[in-house]
C-alpha cells in the first residue's frame, strides 16, 4: 500500500499542482513604444523585467507584448539606443493584463570634438608615384602594371628616415604579368 501511496504520489503531484502554476502565469504586460518628440514607433527596443529572464523586444510596429508572467513586482525596462531609459514598478496579480503606452524621450549623445583633416591631394599624389616607381621596380614590365587600390595606401612623414612610411592592410597589383 505505502508503494502504491508513494507512486501515486510522485505520479499525480505534478498534474495538481499544474493548474496553481499555470494559474499565476496568465499576467502579461503589452504595449507600444513611440518617440516622445514625434510619435514614430519604436522597432527592436529591449522590453525586459529587471532582475528576471523575462523579456522580449519590440516589432516593427513598436508594439511589445511579454505574456505568463508570474504573480509579482516588477521593475519593467526599456532601452532603446538613442533614447532615456524608462523604467516602471509594476504589480501583476491574477490574471492581470497590463497595457501600457510608453513614449520615449531622445536622449542626445555629446561626444569629444573629432578634427578630420584630409591630406594635401598633391603631397599623396608624389608619394604615390615614388611608391609605385620603387615598389614596381625599373624593369620593362613595370609600366604595364598598375596599384588597384591605391587609396588604401596611407603615407605617413617619418622623420626619423627623412622620408615616409606605407600603412596598408592588402596592396593590389594588376596588369603585366
Amino acid at each position: 500500500m505505502r508503494r502504491y501511496f508513494a507512486f501515486s504520489m510522485t505520479f499525480l503531484l505534478p498534474f495538481l499542482l499544474s493548474p496553481i502554476n499555470s494559474a499565476n502565469a496568465q499576467n502579461s504586460v503589452s504595449g507600444v513604444l513611440t518617440a516622445s518628440d514625434n510619435d514614430n514607433p519604436l522597432p527592436y527596443a529591449n522590453i525586459y523585467l529587471s532582475n528576471t529572464t523575462i523579456g522580449t523586444s519590440s516589432d516593427p510596429d513598436g508594439f511589445f507584448s511579454i505574456r505568463s508572467i508570474p504573480s509579482g513586482r516588477y521593475e519593467l525596462v526599456v532601452q532603446y539606443v538613442g533614447y532615456e531609459l524608462f523604467v516602471k514598478n509594476i504589480d501583476l496579480g491574477k490574471d492581470d493584463k497590463l497595457r501600457l503606452n510608453v513614449k520615449l524621450v531622445p536622449k542626445p549623445y555629446a561626444g569629444e570634438e573629432v578634427v578630420v583633416e584630409a591630406p594635401d591631394a598633391k603631397w599623396w599624389r608624389k608619394r604615390l608615384e615614388e611608391f609605385t616607381r620603387e615598389f614596381l621596380g625599373p624593369n620593362p614590365f613595370a609600366s604595364e602594371c598598375r596599384i588597384l587600390n591605391a587609396t588604401a595606401l596611407e603615407f605617413v612623414p617619418a622623420p626619423d628616415i627623412d622620408g615616409y612610411k606605407v600603412a596598408t592592410d592588402s596592396i593590389i597589383v594588376a596588369g603585366g604579368f
